[in-house]
């Protein structure tokens, strides 16, 4: 791993320990990088992108930082914020999960109204 990267990793896994099964830093080791330093890598090593995103010319190991919607509201559960403002994606899909959200006693808006409640506290 580049030192940023690194340090990264160290900071968001409580006693990462030593990174280790990474190979050597030799041609034939693994090096973890940021998708934009790929090409500054020896043009023989493999290459891969580890992302959801389909545009970059590398092979790609897909993965979704996205939760599902049970995934969502049981994050919202353990955050239990005084309010959640629910702003993607596009479409209804704000408006419909910030409803159901308000269904189960979770306090929330959707982008699309906040004007709506702006309008109303001024009238």
């Amino acid at each position: 791993m580049d030192a940023r990267t690194r340090a990264l990793t160290r900071n968001m896994l409580e006693d990462a320990g030593e990174l280790e099964g990474l190979g050597s830093e030799g041609d034939d080791g693994v090096f973890i990088v940021a998708p934009w330093y790929l090409d500054k890598l020896p043009w023989n090593m493999k290459k891969y992108v580890l992302s959801c995103r389909m545009d970059y010319p590398y092979p790609t190991i897909r993965i979704s930082d996205h939760l599902d919607v049970r995934g969502l509201e049981n994050m919202v559960k353990k955050l239990n914020p005084e309010v959640t403002l629910v702003y993607h994606p596009g479409g209804n899909r704000p408006y419909k999960f910030s409803e159901y959200l308000n269904s189960i006693g979770i306090d929330s808006i959707s982008i699309d109204q906040i004007g709506n409640v702006l309008s109303n506290e001024f009238t």
